[in-house]
């Protein structure tokens, strides 16, 4: 173990250096220094284990020498050697951020490796701690969510970059989110679901009363705008103590395209249930997905059978499951097809038009079912009207023609 003595009395490095040496476990290399000057450039060109610091050195003031090695060299661990007597010191060298203090006038038998060691090891622990901590924070920062930790009775005891951007850019004037205590700012929260507030807060203590280990809600708040939250609650891990990970990810924006979503949806719907034509979302298992209130007043028993939906379609198109029928050749080809049916005395005509996946298959059929019966009627009536207006416009000609023969006989006599 490399150990760097910054001692400016000879006897007492002497003896330091006995004291060291003499150890059997560990096998130590020493370098004394007298100045706290020569020490710092010896740190700067060499590796060190430990520093021996003390603290009565001519070109330093007392705490002034840790300040400057823990400043310039946090990596390495200081041990501070001061006066008899002076045991005020040395405690306050460990709390600037020394591993520990030795008073001078050592006793007989007393071990300074130990020390030593022990100090090493607690500088090690205290760099894991700090890398664990840092590690948490960049965690919790880099995070888009807002984060919270909260104690037993709501304190906020941390909380990440997210949620203080989010106070400072959008709440600058909402003063009951500043405060300390995260349940105390669920009570004053102004929302218009008061019951889902009363739900997270509930839910809050009971993961930290143990009861759950999490527990997820959304929930919306009227601030400076309306914000919509998805809240999910844990247990802090690893502490004996009862505190929670509270997780707000904004979903504000999802939730303005889904109420849009469902504003066109009702639209389109709408739409497609007043319109004339009867319309069918049917998938690769010949079942109904969708259809309109068309479908429901004309077919109305294929509501009562969904677990035979197959049949009842194949049945409404007078077809059977052997044979070809619209919707499968529409399915199988990705073609639109057109046939006709009558139905107590209905007749239908049916469009089918296939919708594909990414991919380019087709995977159901739209079908638009239209009652053409007067369409028919009217046709009927119109050929009808047709055969008569020949049958009369034969019937003139042959008369014209009889008159002509007659006039012509009527004449020669």
């Amino acid at each position: 173990m490399r150990v760097l003595l910054v001692e400016d009395n000879p006897g007492d490095a002497d003896l330091i250096e006995e004291m060291i040496t003499d150890s059997e476990d560990t096998k130590y290399t020493i370098e004394n220094v007298e100045r706290l000057s020569k020490a710092l450039i010896s740190l700067s060109n060499k590796n060190y284990d430990v520093v021996l610091l003390d603290l009565g050195l001519p070109d330093s003031n007392g705490i002034e020498a840790v300040e400057k090695i823990k400043e310039n060299f946090p990596e390495v661990p200081i041990v501070v050697i001061t006066g008899n007597n002076d045991e005020q010191t040395g405690i306050k060298a460990v709390k600037t951020g020394a591993q520990d203090y030795l008073i001078k006038g050592f006793s007989p038998g007393f071990d300074l490796t130990r020390v030593i060691r022990h100090a090493v090891e607690r500088h090690t622990t205290e760099e894991r701690i700090r890398e664990s901590e840092h590690f948490l924070r960049s965690t919790l920062d880099g995070l888009s969510a807002l984060i919270v930790i909260i104690n037993n009775k709501g304190d906020i005891l941390a909380v990440n970059k997210a949620w203080e951007e989010f106070l400072n850019f959008d709440l600058t004037s909402i003063s009951d989110w500043k405060q300390k205590n995260y349940l105390n700012i669920l009570e004053k929260t102004n929302s218009d679901t008061d019951g889902e507030i009363k739900k997270l807060i509930y839910g809050i203590k009971e993961v930290i009363s143990g009861n759950k280990t999490d527990f997820e809600t959304e929930f919306c708040i009227n601030l400076k705008k309306e914000y919509w939250f998805h809240i999910k609650v844990k247990q802090f891990p690893g502490t004996k103590f009862n505190r929670a990970v509270i997780s707000h990810e904004n979903i504000t924006q999802r939730k303005i395209y889904e109420l849009s979503l469902r504003a066109s949806e009702e639209k389109y719907k709408s739409i497609v249930n007043n319109i004339g034509t009867g319309v069918v979302l049917i998938n690769k298992d010949f079942e109904p997905i969708e259809m309109n209130s068309k479908i429901k007043r004309w077919f109305p028993e294929i509501l009562n059978n969904k677990d035979d939906g197959y049949k009842d379609f194949l049945k409404l198109l007078k077809q059977n499951k052997k044979e070809k029928c619209t919707i499968k050749e529409t399915l199988e080809s990705g073609k639109i097809k057109v046939q006709t049916f009558e139905r107590s005395k209905t007749i239908y005509r049916v469009l089918s038009s296939p919708l594909f996946n990414p991919k380019k298959q087709p995977v159901a059929a739209i079908l638009l079912i239209e009652d053409i019966t007067k369409r028919v009627e009217m046709e009927k009536e119109m050929r009808q009207a047709q055969k008569m207006e020949a049958i009369g416009t034969l019937s003139g000609g042959i008369a014209h023609d009889f008159n002509n023969i007659l006039a012509a006989i009527i004449g020669y006599t």
